[in-house]
């Protein structure tokens, strides 16, 4: 599978999007589409 994803943070939180095109097995050709959407809080302050 090929896909492609974006991402945006502000602050603590960060919201990120992916899609993906392609097929799960090389003996199946059949094209499946992917979907996801992540959303992230941190609780923690990240180390500088």
């Amino acid at each position: 599978m090929h896909g492609l994803g974006v991402g945006w943070t502000v602050r603590r939180i960060t919201i990120s999007t992916e899609a993906a095109v392609g097929s799960e097995d090389r003996a199946d050709p059949a094209a499946r589409i992917s979907l996801g959407v992540s959303f992230q809080y941190r609780i923690l302050p990240a180390d500088s």
